[in-house]
């Protein structure tokens, strides 16, 4: 019995969404065949759906499902993306970890996770709340993996190596070319001799698309968080290629970020300014002239 009015799982925004995902059938996860309540380590028996909830779940269903095919046929648009796209299971323990602000995840429990379990980080953006902050509530129990193609400050790079993380500067690409630094996530993987991801955080600015797909063909992920930039068909297109691949959308949101209130103006230029502190664009020119 489904909670969820589609078999498909995706979640998309022009910089405008996040989308969380969970993988069909792992080992790692398992779920209630009647009130798609997770169990595992994922989420402990706390609270299930009423019956009422679910019923009227099901009672929605075919409406979106119809509106949701239309959408990746490229018929309507954000609109129909943010009323018909809904989670598919239900995690009692969601969770965001890492800052309120842009860089924090939602995720379903993060609190035991499984031990030496590999956590693959792409795009960084020298914003490393969430990996620090659930290295905190697990005990350093995972290993992290950093990708950005720009070199992140060396500060983050310290605060990575202090809970169990490294980062290394490459371009994330369909086709490996390693003169250019450029290669694929599974051959960054191969490189640190893993083969199991428990959790995939991406945010690499649209080339998710080219990139993601061929990698989940080969590695199966517990739980992807992951942002998503392009219009909304595309972003239907994914997550049905997704639900292909035996994922469950958990959870999304959208990116307030770029739904700026006109009346803030430059008074909320000028906090957001001061919230990131002048020593960061004073690490930054150092940085650079060290590199020259």
């Amino acid at each position: 019995m489904k909670m969820s009015p589609f078999t498909l799982a995706l979640y998309v925004s022009a910089g405008l969404f996040t989308l969380y995902v969970l993988l069909k059938g792992s080992r790692r996860i398992s779920l209630d065949a009647h009130t798609r309540q997770l169990t595992s380590y994922l989420a402990p028996s706390l609270s299930i759906p009423s019956q009422r909830v679910i019923n009227l779940f099901e009672a929605q269903a075919p409406q979106r499902q119809n509106n949701f095919k239309k959408l990746v046929r490229g018929v309507g648009g954000y609109f129909s993306l943010y009323n018909n796209v809904v989670p598919e299971v239900f995690c009692p323990e969601l969770v965001r970890v890492g800052t309120t602000h842009d860089g924090g995840k939602w995720m379903c429990n993060p609190f035991s996770l499984p031990k030496s379990c590999t956590i693959l980080s792409l795009g960084l953006h020298n914003e490393i709340s969430f990996e620090r902050q659930l290295q905190s509530l697990t005990d350093n129990t995972c290993s992290i993996l950093g990708y950005d193609m720009i070199r992140q400050r060396q500060s983050i790079q310290q605060q990575m190596a202090q809970i169990n993380g490294k980062i290394k500067k490459t371009k994330i690409v369909k086709h490996s070319q390693p003169e250019n630094n450029e290669f694929t996530i599974e051959d960054l993987l191969k490189q640190e001799d893993t083969t199991e991801v428990e959790i995939l955080k991406i945010d690499i600015e649209g080339t998710e698309f080219d990139v993601l797909l061929d990698f989940l063909d080969k590695f199966q992920v517990a739980q992807i968080l992951m942002e998503v930039h392009n219009g909304p068909t595309k972003m239907a297109r994914l997550l049905t290629q997704l639900s292909a691949r035996g994922y469950w959308l958990l959870s999304y949101e959208i990116n307030g970020k770029f739904h700026q209130d006109p009346s803030e103006g430059e008074e909320s230029a000028s906090v957001e300014k001061e919230e990131t502190g002048n020593s960061e664009e004073a690490e930054d020119k150092t940085q650079q002239n060290e590199e020259r």
